[in-house]
């Protein structure tokens, strides 16, 4: 569809959708979607999808009372296996592995576990994530 170069410029080969994923300094990652129409010009889409998510900006901004307000105890699980999802965690848990598997925007790394990502956290996540989990865990 695209090839993106290393000043971000995207160039249309055909035309599609196509999600390109760009990663900041600090390793954060975040989907785009990238549209070419027929006369091969581009437009780019923030992939914000708010039915995807539990909490759709637990990478960006800190939870409150009121978002974990109405959510159950499954819920809250789900919510907070999507930060790690974020990063591409690989989940043991049938259930929990099958949910972030019908999701557009996850990718797992049959590497990478949450054991791996709870022994290291500060590596994988950001400030606002890792208050964010310890906030929905003191819910739970």
């Amino acid at each position: 569809m695209c090839i993106v170069d290393t000043n971000g410029k995207i160039t249309a080969l055909s035309s599609g959708k196509t999600k390109v994923i760009c990663t900041s300094e600090s390793g954060k990652e975040k989907a785009l979607q990238v549209i070419v129409n027929e006369k091969i010009e581009t437009t780019v889409e923030e992939n914000t999808d708010e039915d995807e998510y539990i909490f759709a900006h637990s990478d960006t901004e800190l939870l409150t009372e009121a978002d974990l307000e109405n959510k159950d105890d499954f819920q809250l699980r789900l919510g907070l296996n999507e930060i790690y999802a974020r990063h591409h965690c690989t989940f043991k848990t049938p259930e929990i592995a099958d949910y972030f598997k019908s999701k557009s925007w996850y990718s797992a790394d049959e590497t990478l576990t949450s054991e791996m990502m709870n022994n290291h956290m500060s590596e994988y996540f950001n400030e606002i994530e890792l208050k964010n989990i310890s906030f929905i865990q003191a819910h739970r």
